[in-house]
């Protein structure tokens, strides 16, 4: 028999989940985080994954038509949480 384990969210981690439920299979960049309102995107991740959150992480260059381009941005993809 498995025990549910609850698992406490920061606000900002809840707003990050958020985002994933409403794009459950598609990569979300640090860049759309934070046009999202996610402040450190990287910090948020990394304190997701302490508590047993699982993502696939590629790193792409951002290359928009009219805008900056960015090397090496991280595009996460949520799959789910690991179950001790």
């Amino acid at each position: 028999m498995t025990a549910n384990k609850q698992i406490k969210l920061s606000p900002i981690e809840l707003e990050l989940m958020d985002i994933f439920q409403q794009n459950p299979h598609t990569e979300i960049s640090t860049l759309d985080m934070r046009q999202r309102g996610i402040l450190h995107p990287a910090n948020a991740i990394s304190s997701l994954r302490k508590k047993g959150a699982l993502f696939e992480k590629r790193v792409k260059d951002h290359k928009p038509l009219f805008r900056r381009h960015y090397k090496r941005i991280a595009h996460f993809k949520f799959m789910g949480f690991h179950h001790d």
